[in-house]
């Protein structure tokens, strides 16, 4: 098995990720498209995973490998290949199968809680209430024939899950080194009003004790994604 990992800027890395597929032996190859790479085809990727950005999904003009990146997210679904999108990645999916793509109510930035809200069987079951790092402006309807899997006071579809992808607006990716590199770019964004945004302090501050719950939630979800 080979997993594709997505990138759409060089500060957002995939964190915790790439721990979690060598502890399961997967082989993985990095996909940066901020750098021009191509876009590889559905036949050698056997789990894709597309990670954050500042950018819109919306803007395909400007950023023509989004356009590319939806359309082989519709092939690996159908193909029933795992995708997993993060922040953006999420976004793409859901943009992909023709879910509005919107301004949230309130920018979210920093650790916050979010709650499992499936009660399907057939679907990954988040905790009734976890805390999770969030750096967005925007958010997600749910595709056609989706469950909504999370949520949370500031934005009501923070994960969704349709046919064999998950899409999250949060991250549970997140490790010290990838949080401070998104500090380090994007700080100026900590300025803004919003209910919903920390300091830098504060961001750090939560870190330490929210940075291990939610790796090992990645964890979960990625063998359950496999079925390992």
């Amino acid at each position: 098995m080979t997993a594709h990992i997505f990138t759409h800027v060089s500060f957002e890395s995939e964190g915790i990720i790439a721990d979690i597929l060598n502890e399961l032996h997967i082989a993985y190859s990095h996909v940066p498209l901020y750098a021009g790479a191509d876009t590889p085809k559905s036949s050698q990727i056997d789990f894709a995973i597309f990670m954050g950005g500042p950018m819109s999904v919306l803007e395909e003009r400007e950023f023509p490998f989004l356009a590319k990146e939806k359309e082989l997210i519709r092939t690996l679904i159908q193909q029933k290949k795992p995708v997993l999108g993060i922040c953006l990645g999420a976004q793409l999916i859901a943009n992909a199968l023709g879910a509005e793509i919107i301004k949230n109510p309130d920018k979210e930035i920093g650790w916050f809680p979010i709650s499992g809200s499936s009660t399907s069987k057939s679907t990954f079951s988040f905790p009734n209430k976890t805390t999770v790092f969030h750096w967005h402006g925007e958010t997600f309807g749910i595709p056609e024939g989706a469950l909504r899997i999370a949520q949370s006071k500031a934005c009501t579809n923070q994960g969704f899950q349709v046919g064999s992808a998950i899409g999250l607006q949060f991250h549970i990716e997140t490790t010290e080194a990838s949080m401070q590199s998104i500090l380090s770019h994007c700080s100026s964004e900590l300025s803004e009003k919003s209910p919903w945004i920390q300091s830098e302090e504060r961001i750090k501050e939560l870190a330490r004790t929210s940075i291990p719950q939610a790796n090992a939630l990645m964890g979960k979800l990625i063998r359950y994604m496999l079925g390992k």
